[in-house]
């Protein structure tokens, strides 16, 4: 209940913002003006799950610029990225559900312009790379292939993408 009061009121205030400001950015005009970057180690080799994982990302290309980056050093590609806020999926991080993650989204566009999503391998995100990280998000609790978790959070990213904008595609 809290959650979503804070939604609405958030959304009250977008809205309120567009109207008085003429806030382009936040009226979902133009909604992101930033580099959101899906950074994966290692490579997807299953054909179904990449075309799935494709389909994702077509799809938020209207949304602003979403890349999908895979790498053998997690480390050399974060540090050849410029002014980043790196987020980790973890099994230990904090759990959110998808309303609550589509604001995490919206306040760190507000806030940020390149953001950095890590997705490890079977054994995890490199430490060093944890350290860096501003939030541990976990998809779930449940143990995923790191495969499948490339898919499943590219989608939780477009849903977040509708939430925000105001899109039919989230029900509740």
């Amino acid at each position: 209940m809290e959650n979503l009061l804070f939604f609405l009121f958030f959304r009250l205030y977008i809205l309120l913002r567009c109207f008085f400001l003429g806030d382009r950015y936040l009226c979902g005009e133009e909604i992101f003006e930033l580099m959101i970057t899906i950074l994966c180690e290692g490579r997807l080799r299953d054909k179904s799950l990449r075309a799935v994982l494709d389909e994702y990302l077509v799809r938020m290309e209207k949304y602003g610029n979403v890349q999908y980056m895979e790498s053998s050093d997690l480390g050399k590609s974060i540090a050849s990225l410029k002014e980043v806020t790196i987020i980790c999926l973890d099994e230990r991080g904090v759990q959110k559900n998808s309303v609550d993650f589509s604001l995490m989204v919206q306040k760190l566009t507000l806030s940020q312009k390149n953001i950095v999503f890590v997705i490890g391998e079977a054994y995890g995100i490199p430490a060093k790379i944890m350290d860096m990280a501003s939030v541990k998000v976990s998809l779930s609790l449940m143990t995923m292939p790191t495969q499948l978790v490339r898919v499943v959070f590219a989608e939780q990213l477009y849903r977040a993408f509708t939430i925000i904008r105001g899109e039919p595609y989230h029900k509740e």
